[in-house]
């Protein structure tokens, strides 16, 4: 009893040493630091508290990464939320879209600056363009093309609707700009065939949402594409493209007022009427919308 109630007062007399110890270093340093020092060591301070939490530094950073990688996936589901409510399931489950479309027009000056230099799919003399807005990293754009629905469209209308992809990388897509550029710089070196496979297949082996279709990924895709790597890498590394991808950001927001990806435009190219089908939607839906433009 005697030995407990010493050790008590030594823990005591410590605590309050360290106490006035404390207030004697922070009164008499911390008054000679300037805001951004004292900002920094708190910083640190913070820091070094959440590091342990998690047993230190690396876990933290796996963490911080897999929470960013939560918030853009629940950034996706609220943007893609309007479509959805447009997305009508019926008695049968079959879904079916809203038709009541007020349709917008263009006109043949802005078709043909809208085509300019665009790498068309199928019939490039179609009376009907399915255009996608769309973004490598997208998991939505990914969806839409791994359901296979786009392969559908142009099969089922036989000539009567071609397709064109323009790239618009989002912008809290890290790798998803670079991703843009070496799609262009394949169209340039070996054509439109490499081109969509390029792009069929990012989307493929991509889990999506910024980064995790790797740079590095580049050089063995495009080797196993059957292009020439140190043409692409220096067609890659000019950034020769980079314009040409921003103004077909611009172009979808000036033109189609598309607000995200996969942003799909299906023109009547005779009429210059058009829609838009923001989502990754059935067959069904983008049926129902070609068949009241080529009536149009």
């Amino acid at each position: 009893m005697k030995t407990t109630n010493i050790l008590i007062t030594i823990v005591i007399v410590l605590l309050v040493l360290s106490t006035w110890w404390t207030y004697y270093l922070l009164s008499n340093s911390w008054s000679n630091l300037s805001k951004d020092e004292i900002k920094s060591l708190v910083k640190e301070a913070v820091l070094d508290i959440e590091y342990t939490k998690v047993w230190w530094k690396d876990n933290f950073k796996k963490i911080n990464k897999l929470q960013i990688a939560q918030i853009n996936k629940a950034l996706w589901q609220v943007n893609n939320q309007q479509w959805q409510n447009n997305y009508k399931p019926t008695v049968n489950n079959k879904p079916t879209v809203n038709n009541q479309a007020n349709w917008n027009t263009i006109s043949q000056a802005q078709i043909k600056e809208v085509k300019k230099w665009t790498y068309v799919l199928w019939n490039p003399d179609a009376e009907i363009s399915f255009i996608e807005y769309s973004d490598l990293e997208c998991p939505f754009c990914k969806r839409l093309h791994q359901a296979g629905t786009i392969d559908q469209i142009l099969k089922e209308y036989d000539g009567k609707v071609n397709f064109i992809f323009k790239q618009f990388p989002l912008y809290f897509h890290q790798n998803a700009q670079k991703e843009a550029e070496a799609a262009e710089c394949i169209w340039e070196l070996w054509g439109k065939d490499k081109y969509y496979k390029y792009i069929n297949t990012v989307f493929k082996r991509t889990t999506s949402n910024g980064t995790w279709f790797p740079i590095t990924s580049l050089k063995p895709l495009a080797i196993e594409l059957g292009v020439d790597w140190d043409k692409f890498e220096s067609c890659l590394n000019s950034w020769k493209y980079t314009q040409k991808v921003k103004n077909e950001e611009q172009e979808w927001a000036n033109v189609f007022k598309v607000t995200w990806t996969p942003g799909n435009v299906i023109l009547n190219n005779k009429t210059g009427k058009w829609v838009i089908l923001p989502g990754a939607y059935p067959y069904g839906a983008f049926k129902s919308k070609i068949d009241n433009l080529l009536s149009k």
